[in-house]
């Protein structure tokens, strides 16, 4: 945190919540990786969000449904859900949550 600091920098892109807390309380500007993407689609830089976000879970990049839903609506995409896994055990829910798509 303290090199985006000393070196002024614009932006830091930090996608864990516990992170970005004391990169706020330094003043930074925190970014997420779909704010990013959704960046990126806006000054037209990709066509569609949704096939990036596809591959990110693809990869076993967890995203939570209500997160990733917001994003599509935001760029005007739908999303279209076929199923929603999620592990049984609560203190591993992020980690297991599989989704699936059309």
């Amino acid at each position: 945190m303290i090199l985006p600091k000393e070196k002024n920098v614009d932006i830091v892109i930090i996608d864990d919540a516990n992170a970005k807390r004391p990169a706020k309380y330094l003043k930074l500007s925190v970014m997420g990786t779909l704010g990013v993407l959704i960046k990126a689609k806006r000054q037209g830089h990709i066509c569609e969000l949704k096939p990036v976000i596809r591959e990110m879970i693809d990869k076993n990049i967890y995203i939570f449904e209500k997160v990733m839903k917001i994003c599509l609506e935001y760029v005007n995409e739908e999303m279209q859900l076929l199923a929603l896994i999620i592990s049984t055990e609560p203190k591993n829910r992020c980690k297991n949550m599989v989704l699936k798509w059309k």
